[in-house]
């Protein structure tokens, strides 16, 4: 069994950033591959967020929750050290630190069955118009033909 790496016991101020206005929230514990938050409305699972302190802007993914506490998982390895040194001193590092973890995802292509079945969708709609617009016409040409004929044939004075 692989054993879990060491988790850093913390209390961290944060505002947590999933999608909308940033939402207080406190980082509960730290490891170098994610954390644990703790929030009033924790995202969903699969959420995409983003996490600020006093000088550190971290991006994960939201990978488990259970009530008001949730863990996110980084892409990047984060800099523990930098972001408790920042608890200890009260104040942030001399030079400012790298965003960590701040590669968003990118944003899905629609796929080719999905293109496809747009493009069909919309030669049915097109195929539906002209139907529509001919028997429209041909309607308006039955009605209108039989008294159209009947003054023609009135104005030749064949009736």
């Amino acid at each position: 069994m692989k054993s879990r790496e060491h988790r850093h016991k913390v209390l961290i101020r944060a505002k947590l950033r999933a999608g909308g206005l940033p939402v207080d929230a406190c980082i509960r514990d730290i490891s170098s591959k994610g954390m644990l938050i703790q929030s009033r409305a924790p995202p969903a699972r699969g959420t995409y967020v983003e996490v600020t302190t006093a000088s550190h802007t971290i991006v994960g993914r939201v990978v488990w929750g259970a009530d008001t506490r949730f863990g996110i998982s980084t892409r990047e390895k984060l800099h523990i050290e930098m972001i408790i040194g920042e608890l200890r001193t009260g104040r942030a590092p001399a030079e400012p630190p790298p965003v960590m973890a701040l590669r968003r995802p990118q944003p899905r292509r629609e796929s080719f069955t999905q293109t496809h079945a747009k493009a069909l969708e919309f030669c049915g709609l097109v195929v539906f118009a002209v139907a529509l617009i001919y028997a429209i016409a041909s309607a308006t040409y039955e009605t209108l033909a039989s008294p159209l004929e009947n003054i023609s044939s009135h104005m030749r004075g064949d009736g």
